[in-house]
């Protein structure tokens, strides 16, 4: 990583809550290109937002961005929006493109790439779970 890449990326590490663990950042490509986006710095100036009486809630935020609110709901869950969905978001939340948004170094995408398929892997457990307990309902409330 080079001197002047976003120094505070290490002070961010991910954390679970919940059970599930919540990463700091975010990769999204525009343009072929991958940017390191800082979610919990959106998600903070959100809720600034929100304190402040601009906004109430995603749809309000969606509303005043001019995007659908599963576009915003997107963005803060880490999946890809548009560069231009992005950009209406930031400048709702007042928070300027390069504050938020870095190219990502090859290392970044890498780890991004391990968590992601890890991520996958554990929604598809999860599913795999939930189906299996809808049966075995299913299966005992025949039985009855």
């Amino acid at each position: 990583m080079n001197s002047n890449h976003r120094a505070h990326s290490d002070a961010l590490p991910a954390r679970e809550d919940r059970g599930m663990m919540i990463q700091p950042i975010a990769i999204i490509w525009w343009r072929k290109v991958p940017y390191v986006v800082d979610i919990p710095a959106c998600r903070k100036a959100l809720v600034r937002r929100q304190v402040e009486g601009e906004l109430t809630n995603m749809a309000s935020l969606a509303s005043a961005a001019k995007i659908s609110r599963s576009t915003a709901s997107r963005f803060f869950s880490r999946r890809s929006v548009s560069l231009a969905a992005t950009l209406r978001i930031l400048s709702v939340l007042r928070q300027e493109f390069g504050d938020v948004c870095q190219p990502a170094a090859d290392n970044e995408v890498e780890e991004w790439q391990r968590q992601e398929k890890e991520r996958r892997r554990q929604d598809e457990e999860t599913r795999r779970e939930r189906q299996l307990k809808k049966r075995e309902r299913a299966a005992r409330k025949t039985s009855q």
